[in-house]
């Protein structure tokens, strides 16, 4: 495994090196979900059927997208939220 990382490492810096590539950027997506609706509940006096209304969604999500570069430069997250219609999607810089 060692051996592997380090034959990885000596292409890029060679591939670096002949593109002539000054940075390097590392992008790394978070899932976080939120509003997390659950499908069960529990009864003090034992477990029977109770039926949730959810509106056919179970949880609603959000991913942060990190961005690095290789002198150590992080940039402002980027924040995606999952509509319920995927076509859909909202994209904002904040976060």
């Amino acid at each position: 495994m060692e051996a592997d990382a380090k034959f990885l490492w000596k292409n890029v810096a060679q591939v670096k090196e002949e593109l002539g590539v000054k940075k390097v950027y590392n992008a790394d997506q978070s899932g976080v979900c939120f509003e997390y609706l659950p499908k069960h509940t529990i009864s003090e006096k034992g477990a029977k059927t109770v039926w949730v209304r959810c509106g056919g969604k179970d949880k609603e999500r959000l991913t942060d997208m990190f961005l690095v570069d290789s002198t150590g430069k992080q940039y402002t997250p980027f924040s995606s939220s999952y509509l319920s219609n995927k076509n859909d999607c909202e994209i904002s810089s904040t976060c």
